[in-house]
């Protein structure tokens, strides 16, 4: 998945954090990246983690490659569930995105969604997760102005 690094982050050696943006993923995250310091890491994710609680906006982790990666998933299933805006169909297929399904282990209740389940239908599910473009961009500001 390509990422574009954040403005305060481009700059950076290659021993330093870096932060970027997913693009082209049907959920917007951020993507922190290990550099020389753990505990730099730990502190930034645990900063963006404490700004999205002071605002009252879920979001989900995924921690991968022994921890030199974090995703930062900001989301919104749940608020639109309650608002209804999520089609009954996709509604339907039971499917909850949090942190496996956004990071792409899909795990399907039923038959009649697993056999025509597609990379188009997987997006759409996932899509109602995401926050707009808007949203994101303004929680970008919050999290590393």
């Amino acid at each position: 998945v390509e990422t574009e690094y954040l403005n305060r982050f481009t700059n950076k050696g290659d021993r330093d954090l870096r932060v970027s943006k997913l693009l082209d993923y049907p959920v917007r995250a951020f993507v922190f990246e290990l550099g020389a310091d753990l505990k730099e890491l730990a502190r930034e994710v645990s900063s963006a983690c404490n700004k999205l609680e002071g605002k009252n906006i879920p979001y989900n982790l995924l921690i991968v490659d022994c921890g030199a990666r974090v995703f930062l998933l900001p989301q919104k299933y749940e608020e639109n569930k309650v608002a209804q805006v999520i089609p009954e169909d996709v509604l339907e297929t039971q499917v909850n995105p949090a942190c496996f399904e956004i990071g792409g282990h899909m795990v399907m209740k039923r038959a009649q969604d697993y056999d025509n389940l597609t990379e188009e239908r997987i997006c759409e599910i996932l899509s109602y997760a995401s926050l707009s473009e808007a949203e994101f961009k303004n929680i970008e500001e919050e999290l590393f102005a």
